[in-house]
């Protein structure tokens, strides 16, 4: 298979680079959104060397292409200009299709959680390892080596709003320093520990409900959009000359205050809630749970519906690892 050719082929067939909104790509295919799907020759892909099949689903056009997708992606972006061709303003992709909150929701979902599933992915490996040499004695849970290769797997956990803050400031197309930065105030260690003592915490006078933060997901997500939507408006409304340093500064205080007072709290336990309502059902009956998961899955996967589960098999993940 001829990569560079097979990616100058799905772009002519879709109708060109002007007929593209934003392209991204998962484990198997590529993710177009397309201004229109009509001008896309569907037939003309399907039959191109190294495309598996083509799948409309949730307002993308889903080129089916196995484990070379990355290669096909990379080939795609090098040479052609996919993201001049998104919205200038904010940087969303619009089509028809997505116009529903729920496939506005999913394509948010993708974008976000994708980058860190790999490092999620080696985290739980190494923890699985570790729980083998331990297991069979070959490490002890106090020693040097099982300390220190503790720390390497748990940080992509207790880390992880740090990895959410900068791809959800890349989605947002905002600051990803600022991303960052709000993602590690949600898991500063002064914060973590006097949630840990139960210590009260006001702010300005205000109580705060402190929360663990640490290994959460949707907390961050929230306030680094919140802090995007600040970063935005500021840019219009405050002179070039200031804007270097009071932009960052209000993005920031927007993204982080509203989040601890409100809505982290609230985001944390709903979901633990979720967790733990999950594990509940497959507890009640796993047999069940798992025909009828494993009956759906393939059809999930034909159809782009199983980044419904993301989320939640995230939020499983970090909560509960």
């Amino acid at each position: 298979m001829d990569v560079e050719q097979l990616a100058d082929n799905i772009i002519k067939n879709v109708g060109g680079t002007q007929n593209i909104n934003g392209l991204i790509h998962c484990v198997t295919r590529l993710r177009f959104y397309l201004k229109d799907e009509a001008r896309a020759n569907t037939k003309a892909i399907e039959m191109l060397d190294g495309v598996i099949s083509v799948i409309s689903s949730g307002g993308q056009y889903q080129v089916v292409i196995g484990n070379q997708v990355e290669k096909v992606y990379d080939a795609i972006m090098n040479k052609y200009d996919i993201s001049g061709e998104q919205t200038k303003n904010d940087g969303k992709i619009k089509s028809k299709a997505e116009k529903n909150w729920f496939n506005r929701f999913m394509a948010l979902i993708v974008a976000i959680v994708s980058p860190a599933i790999s490092a999620i992915a080696v985290a739980g490996i190494l923890k699985g390892l570790m729980a083998l040499l331990t297991s069979t004695n070959v490490l002890s849970e106090k020693s040097p080596t099982y300390l220190i290769l503790y720390a390497i797997a748990d940080a992509m956990f207790y880390f992880l709003p740090i990895l959410v803050g900068i791809s959800t400031a890349k989605h947002f197309h905002s600051n990803q320093i600022i991303g960052a930065g709000i993602g590690a105030s949600l898991v500063y260690p002064t914060l973590v520990n006097a949630y840990n003592a139960k210590t009260a915490m006001n702010l300005f006078g205000i109580p705060v409900i402190l929360a663990n933060y640490t290994s959460s997901l949707f907390p961050a997500i929230f306030a680094v959009w919140l802090a995007s939507v600040a970063e935005h408006y500021f840019k219009k409304h405050i002179t070039p000359a200031a804007q270097i340093i009071l932009v960052p500064l209000f993005s920031y205080l927007v993204g982080t205050i509203p989040t601890f007072l409100i809505a982290g709290p609230v985001l944390s336990y709903l979901s633990k809630i979720l967790s733990v309502a999950v594990i509940g059902i497959y507890n009640f009956a796993p047999v069940l749970a798992g025909i009828i998961l494993g009956a759906f899955w393939q059809v999930m996967v034909v159809f782009g519906l199983h980044y419904a589960f993301i989320p939640i098999l995230m939020n499983n993940i970090t909560t509960m690892h």
